[in-house]
């Protein structure tokens, strides 16, 4: 099946000129790759029992991505729209998988589709990340509660509504249908996310609530309760738009007692020339009554623009556990993390985008 898609993407481009001329469809993707060092604290023999080395150096495909969308126009101000999205795993034979597919209507009143989404919990604040889709991106510790379940993610069976900008107000509600409450695919049950947001001139403020709802094989793991987050957040640029600062708080409830956790992240980014530095921190509270049971994020992040599609980084990023910390209180969305509690892993590495469109 994912050999016949990524055939009919590629025949796309091949067909696209004659079609082109029409502006619809848009082939596109981005081509991330990345290579760097892996170091972490923790003993050899700690590192071996979790299936690790210490030290290496390590090589991501970092969300690159091909692509088809476009749009139809239907009359009477409605249009179609539709967009066939896959995984392009760069640096190795990993099989292509689904990212962003959907078909649907958009209009004056908004946006609807039906297919697999980003959700509107991870798009209210995936900007505010100064190393979005890197290693040492803020998923480390945002966007996860601590039964390991997801917020910041795709959602399958989605419904997914936008509004059009009215006034510097969007909102955005998904609903993820669940397929069935019996299915032993934890992917599969369902979810509910929204997420609004206001901003004016230089600045925004927003708010994102997701809920994984209690169902078959998930009520044993998030003990027959809703597995919750909610997020605030809120950004400011300044200096001719050359400098940004953003905070986000978020408290997670992995379903069950005691299972809850808030989190933080604050970040600024500066741009001078071509050039960007940014630089975040992020830290998670202890889970529930677990004294010492959190974790922290530092993100140093330099870019360099070499055209308007090619890019290049250098970054820097340490995620420390506290003593009682461990990879059950999930924090292990990010790209790494420690093998051992009291321990911090960190990586230094630098990276090549490229992203292109036949528009």
């Amino acid at each position: 099946m994912n050999k016949k898609l990524i055939a009919v993407t590629v025949a796309g481009a091949l067909v696209a000129p004659a079609a082109f001329a029409a502006g619809d469809p848009e082939v596109y993707g981005t081509l991330h790759l990345s290579v760097g060092q892996f170091d972490d604290e923790a003993d050899d023999a700690t590192v071996k029992a979790g299936g690790g080395d210490g030290s290496f150096m390590d090589m991501e495909s970092n969300n690159s991505n091909l692509g088809v969308r476009g749009s139809e126009d239907l009359g009477g101000g409605l249009k179609g729209v539709y967009q066939i999205e896959l995984s392009i795993d760069a640096d190795d034979a990993a099989a292509p998988t689904m990212r962003d597919t959907f078909v649907g209507l958009a209009g004056d009143w908004g946006w609807l589709a039906l297919g697999r989404h980003n959700s509107p919990y991870k798009n209210a604040t995936g900007n505010y990340d100064v190393a979005p889709d890197t290693v040492i991106d803020y998923n480390g510790i945002m966007g996860i509660d601590p039964a390991g379940r997801k917020h910041d993610d795709r959602r399958n069976n989605a419904i997914m509504y936008k509004t059009n900008d009215i006034n510097g107000f969007k909102l955005e509600a998904l609903f993820g249908v669940g397929d069935n409450a019996k299915d032993t695919n934890a992917d599969e049950q369902q979810e509910f996310d929204i997420m609004a947001k206001y901003g004016q001139g230089p600045w925004e403020v927003v708010a994102g609530y997701s809920t994984h709802m209690a169902q078959g094989a998930n009520k044993a793991t998030l003990g027959k309760e809703d597995a919750e987050a909610m997020k605030l957040g809120g950004k400011f640029g300044f200096n001719n738009g050359n400098t940004w600062v953003a905070a986000v708080w978020e408290t997670a409830d992995g379903g069950g007692n005691n299972n809850d956790r808030d989190a933080y992240y604050v970040s600024g980014q500066h741009t001078f020339g071509s050039n960007a530095i940014g630089v975040g921190y992020a830290a998670a509270d202890d889970v529930g009554n677990t004294n010492d049971s959190g974790a922290q994020l530092i993100q140093v992040h330099l870019s360099h623009m070499m055209s308007k599609r090619t890019s290049g980084y250098v970054q820097y990023g340490a995620l420390s556990y506290d003593k009682n910390t461990t990879a059950d209180y999930g924090l292990v969305y990010g790209g790494f993390q420690p093998y051992a509690a009291d321990k911090t892993a960190s990586w230094f590495g630098l990276g090549v985008i490229h992203k292109f469109s036949s528009m």
